[in-house]
């Protein structure tokens, strides 16, 4: 996440232009799906990316809000707090009560990361 892709007149696959490796051509299943996720502004910049979806619930990340920290929208808090929160309070049900949250509000935050495969 974070590097810029564009699509040139003359091809469908798009390009790198930030990064590493600018000027690679990526393959479009995998980029695709991130620019599905993206939200622009009426300058036609990124405002923010849902990064994680669950039932009715979402991780945003917006620049604008908590300096771009991923979030659940729904409550307000940052997704990780309602992650660390599930562990060190021993469930989703539990993290939900002590946050005064729903709890599939916590479990989006709990899936969220836990997708991401980071170790408590």
């Amino acid at each position: 996440m974070g590097d810029i892709f564009i699509y040139p007149k003359d091809s469908d696959a798009p390009v790198q232009i930030t990064g590493k490796r600018p000027h690679q051509i990526a393959i479009r299943p995998l980029v695709e799906p991130y620019q599905r996720d993206l939200s622009f502004d009426q300058e036609g910049l990124a405002r923010l990316f849902t990064a994680y979806k669950f039932g009715t619930q979402e991780v945003i990340i917006d620049p604008s809000v908590r300096f771009g920290e991923p979030y659940v929208p729904s409550c307000g808090y940052s997704a990780r707090t309602l992650y660390d929160a599930v562990l060190s309070e021993g469930g989703i049900h539990e993290a939900a009560k002590a946050f005064d949250v729903e709890e599939a509000a916590v479990e989006v935050a709990y899936r969220y990361y836990d997708s991401l495969a980071i170790a408590a």
